[in-house]
Formats: structure tokens, sequence, C-alpha cells
């Protein structure tokens, strides 16, 4: 009964509900402030993948593609021209630069591929890319230079370049928004630890 009475005590009952709202609020600090620290982590590890994507895989053979690309159209998208000095150096072009190029995408592609996640659409693109730099190759061996895999019905993918660079720039928006709300995210945590930090002197 004593101590029944003793809760009756309004001073008693102010320290009792004074302890319970700060026990309470430091439970629901605690548990928000471990949702933050999730989501940071998550968004640190999008990030991350990200730009593992990124430098890995997409920018690497958006650059070749697009060195390809300017090599053919400026220098080797020639087909009717019969001069033969024109073919001797676009043959060297071909041979010290074509195919390197092609080389290193291949082996981009079989190295990062993962890091890709191609959908069905990217993949078939990347296939049919394979394919056609292993003609293309084989065709080099034989030292006919100027014999093109098209013209044994192997078509370039025309459609690769424009779909990596599509994925390239979307990736790298996405990429950038994420750097930019976890630097929002910092800031803001900075700012309201000091705000705090000045209440409690």
């Amino acid at each position: 009964m004593a101590f029944i009475d003793s809760l009756k005590d309004p001073a008693l009952l102010a320290v009792i509900s004074a302890t319970a709202g700060f026990l309470g609020k430091s439970a629901v600090d605690f548990f928000l402030s471990q949702q933050k620290e999730i989501v940071s982590l998550r968004l640190k590890t999008k990030a991350e993948h990200i730009a593992s994507q990124l430098s890995e895989f997409y920018w690497p053979i958006y650059l070749r593609l697009s060195k390809d690309d300017i090599i053919w159209q400026q220098l080797l998208n020639k087909k009717d021209v019969k001069d033969s000095l024109l073919q001797k150096v676009s043959a060297e072009i071909i041979r010290k630069l074509v195919i390197p190029n092609h080389n290193e995408i291949v082996s981009i592609i079989e190295r990062s591929i993962h890091l890709a996640q191609p959908d069905e659409q990217l993949k078939s693109m990347l296939l049919k890319y394979i394919k056609h730099v292993a003609i293309y190759e084989a065709i080099s061996t034989t030292g006919e230079e100027m014999l093109f895999p098209s013209w044994l019905k192997e078509d370039w993918p025309e459609s690769l370049l424009p779909e990596i660079e599509r994925r390239t720039m979307v990736l790298q928006t996405e990429y950038d928004d994420l750097l930019g709300g976890m630097r929002a995210s910092s800031i803001g945590s900075l700012k309201k630890t000091s705000f705090w930090r000045i209440r409690k002197r």
C-alpha cells in the first residue's frame, strides 16, 4: 500500500513520466538512426555496384565502340574505292587498330559480363558482336584484310553502339543522383549533430 500511495506523489509521477518520455524518445531515436544507417549502407552498396558497371564494362566498351565507329566512318567506309594505296593503308589500319580494338572489347565482355547483368536484348547484341569479331579475325589471318564479315552475310550489329551509349548514360545519371543523395544525407546528419551539440551546451 505504501508503494502504491507513493505513486500518487505528483513529484514522483513527474520523474517517472519524464524518465519514460526520455527512454521512449531514446528508443525511437536509436531505431531511426539504425534505419538511416541501413538505408545509407544500401545506397553506398548500390553506388559502388554501378561504379563498377560503369568503370569496368560500359564506359570502356562505349569509348572503344565509338573509336571503331569513327575509324569506319572516316577511313574504311569506302568499299568501292579501287585505289591500291588507300587499300594498303586501310589494311594496315585494320591490322593495327581495328582488330586489336575489337579484341579488347571482347576481352572486356568476357571479363566483366557479370557486372553488366545484360537482358536478352543486350546479350543477343553482344553475342552477335563477338561472332562478327571472330569472323573478322579469321579473315585477317588469310591476308585478305579488305574482305569484311558483312560480305559473308555476317553483318555488323549496328544497334550495339547506340544501345551501349543509352545504358551508359542512364547508369551514369543514376550514379550521379545516388552520390548527390548521399552527400545531402551526410550534410543533413552533420547539421543535426551540430544542432544537438549546441543545445546541450
